[in-house]
């Protein structure tokens, strides 16, 4: 750092000078605002939009927002750190044995006791944020399907068209590619070489076998329950010559930074309250002194349930804030059938992934959906390739582990990671102000009770389709018996009970400021801005007045872009 900042106290002369660099000092002296920078942002700068938080959709509001105007001059506040330069995935297998991602959570809020005690149903808590910059894009299942028309049930037509406005925008930001589009244009010499030189896994013949099946059951309607299969959409492809790289947001958003002299990040900046003049947001109250807002427009781009909060309690007056809650249930089952039902022609390679995108309806009126994130892997070579396979595993949360594969030599093993919606419409699920806890930032209150007329229902709708559709592959080609991995059985041909594959949180919370033109609906759907204020504008899934069970990812960058897009109108 002193070679670097000063020509008169570096490379050792005339003393050694600091010996205590940190991660923070020298991220904030190359990319973000030191002390100097941020006292002039505060005291000098006049800027068109202040940005809250470092996530996806704080990248696409200003990836657009400069792609409009290059000049605009920006300011993004983060409340952590620098944490990760990419996806975790990236990098060596230890980051997810280490438990990395449960370990950097952070849970900025009170769950109800009726929640956390179980009398609520089993899902007794949340996922949490990680407050760091990037937020979770670096540690994400980088899953990106695109929503149809049917499955943004609920939603207004006008945000309908704003978000399929940018699919093709969001997907190219996001490096988005399709399973089955990784490994087509090789040859099966080239797979061969990829295999035996590369050694890394390819997306060819299991993804080809797994999903030529999938298709042909679904048309014929030969799997209750499921109505669309998809290769799954995933952020993973590279633009650096790397054949297979997971998204992460911080070095797209420092390019950014690089590139854009009018862009500004500061990290390390908690915003406690927004500061109101009647509807008009005229500063923050940040943990690093009052922020102005002069004639910025303010954006919170931090997630779902924090920018909830910070709303509460800046206009406490505003209706039906946190009033409706949705997310996902999570559910999971591992299995396995022999290689000979799905590789009738012997093309298997020596290492082979596949990855499927498998949608389905526990009633007709797309309220109760839910999809299968089917990982399929085929391994001769599990002791020495389980590293290898975890930097390409397509769902690193959802993936086999290192015992099954070790004792699956010769099977296909099948990672099923199951999405279903949380009923919206359940009245005492909520995230509202919690009046025991005065710190403004962590005052709300979550509650997600399992009703049993929808609920229970999607979750048992999922379960079995699940099960239907690993049935279903196992009567390809020879047939195999399916065998289920269970904890303390091992590999069985006993089915697992429903209650046994669901996990007791609710993740993907969404819907906390939904947008709409009910008089219920707390942000107007045209513009993104919240209703009763003159400056505020919401991005990300809490904008969503359904979460549908599709990962939300894509979608909510597309808004947040059609966002910049509508906010750089008003700018000209």
């Amino acid at each position: 750092m002193a070679a670097a900042a000063s020509p008169n106290l570096g490379h050792g002369f005339p003393t050694p000078g600091p010996q205590d660099p940190d991660v923070s000092k020298v991220m904030d002296h190359v990319f973000f605002q030191d002390e100097k920078q941020w006292k002039a942002s505060r005291e000098t700068e006049n800027y068109d939009f202040i940005v809250v938080g470092t996530g996806f959709c704080a990248l696409g509001f200003v990836h657009r927002a400069l792609e409009n105007n290059p000049t605009a001059k920006i300011l993004v506040v983060e409340r952590g750190s620098f944490f990760l330069p990419e996806h975790f995935q990236n990098l060596p297998a230890s980051a997810k044995d280490a438990g990395l991602s449960e370990k950097a959570e952070t849970f900025p809020w009170t769950v109800d006791a009726r929640t956390h005690s179980g009398s609520d149903g089993h899902a007794t808590w949340c996922r949490g944020a990680l407050p760091f910059f990037g937020g979770r894009s670096t540690i994400w299942s980088t899953w990106c399907p695109r929503p149809t028309d049917l499955e943004m049930d609920g939603w207004p037509d006008v945000m309908k068209a704003s978000a399929k406005k940018e699919f093709a925008a969001s997907e190219a930001l996001l490096n988005v590619q399709k399973a089955d589009a990784i490994d087509k244009s090789h040859c099966h010499k080239t797979m061969e070489i990829i295999q035996n030189t590369c050694k890394r896994p390819v997306y060819r013949y299991l993804q080809d076998a797994v999903q030529s099946a999938l298709r042909s059951g679904n048309s014929e309607g030969a799997i209750p329950g499921i109505y669309r299969v998809d290769p799954a959409p995933m952020a993973s492809q590279s633009d650096t010559g790397v054949d297979f790289e997971k998204f992460g947001v911080p070095g797209p958003f420092l390019e950014l930074l690089q590139n854009h002299p009018n862009l500004h990040i500061a990290t390390n900046v908690t915003v406690r309250r927004i500061i109101r003049n009647d509807i008009l947001a005229t500063s923050l109250n940040t943990s690093r002194g009052i922020l102005p807002l002069g004639n910025a427009k303010l954006v919170l781009a931090m997630g779902c349930l924090p920018p909830t909060t910070l709303i509460q309690s800046s206009f406490p007056e505003l209706p039906n804030i946190g009033k409706r809650f949705s997310g996902h249930f999570q559910g999971s089952i591992t299995a396995r059938i022999k290689k000979e039902a799905l590789d009738t022609d012997n093309k298997f390679g020596k290492l082979e992934v596949g990855a499927f995108y498998v949608a389905g309806l526990a009633d007709k009126d797309y309220k109760k959906q839910y999809h299968i994130q089917l990982t399929a892997l085929y391994d001769e070579n599990p002791e020495g390739n389980y590293l290898r396979a975890f930097r390409y595993m397509p769902d690193v949360v959802a993936m086999a582990t290192r015992e099954q594969t070790e004792t699956s030599v010769g099977y296909v093993v099948l990672v099923c990671a199951i999405l279903g919606e949380v009923d919206y419409r359940t009245e005492e699920n909520g995230f509202v102000p919690n009046p025991d806890d005065t710190d403004p930032t962590t005052s709300s209150r979550l509650r997600v009770k399992t009703n049993g007329a929808n609920d229970i229902s999607t979750l048992d709708g999922m379960f079995d389709a699940t099960l239907a559709t690993l049935d279903f592959l196992s009567k390809q080609g020879a047939g195999s018996d399916v065998e289920y991995w269970q904890d303390g059985l091992g590999w069985t041909t006993e089915k697992p009970s429903a209650e046994s594959t669901r996990a007791d949180f609710v993740f993907h919370e969404s819907s906390t400021m939904h947008a709409g033109h009910e008089d219920d609906a707390p942000v107007c759907p045209e513009s993104y801005k919240v209703k009763g204020t003159d400056n505020v504008y919401i991005t990300g899934s809490c904008l969503f007045p359904q979460s549908g069970s599709w990962n939300p990812t894509m979608t909510m960058t597309a808004l947040a872009m059609d966002l910049a897009d509508k906010l750089s109108v008003e700018e000209k």
